[in-house]
């Protein structure tokens, strides 16, 4: 399926399209819920992971927008690990809203390449105090 949804051709676009079509609005119906059963039960934040957030409009639910980011070399070494060639990696990011789009449009980012003075949890967690959530909050983190 993906050698289909991520070919660059123009039928390759038309059958992403498609599969979104029916895909997004589901889970915009499931992440809904789950954002609305979180606010219900009182957890102070939620995690919505999305490689399409922009493109799904499922930014507009998030009141802060973290970007991810690592280095190109970083990101091909992880992809060949899982078995995709350069091809596949770079149709798949081709079929993504620009990395460089998607850090302007979040309030934060995250250095993800493996080789920081600062780790990844350390970065989440500076992020949390720096949103008022408690370190706490590390607890109360689930697969809602």
């Amino acid at each position: 399926l993906a050698t289909i949804v991520f070919s660059p051709t123009p039928a390759g676009a038309v059958a992403l399209n498609q599969i979104e079509s029916i895909t997004h609005p589901q889970i915009t119906t499931e992440v809904k819920d789950r954002l609305r059963r979180g606010r219900e039960n009182g957890i102070p934040a939620m995690i919505l992971d999305a490689a399409v957030m922009f493109k799904s409009g499922w930014d507009q639910w998030c009141d802060r927008l973290v970007f991810v980011m690592a280095s190109p070399e970083t990101r091909w070494l992880r992809v060949a690990q899982r078995g995709w060639s350069r091809d596949q990696w770079q149709a798949r990011e081709a079929s993504q809203l620009d990395l460089s789009e998607k850090q302007r449009r979040s309030t934060d980012l995250i250095s993800n390449n493996g080789d920081e003075t600062e780790s990844v949890p350390e970065q989440v967690l500076r992020l949390w105090r720096k949103w008022g959530l408690s370190d706490e909050i590390q607890s109360q983190i689930s697969d809602f």
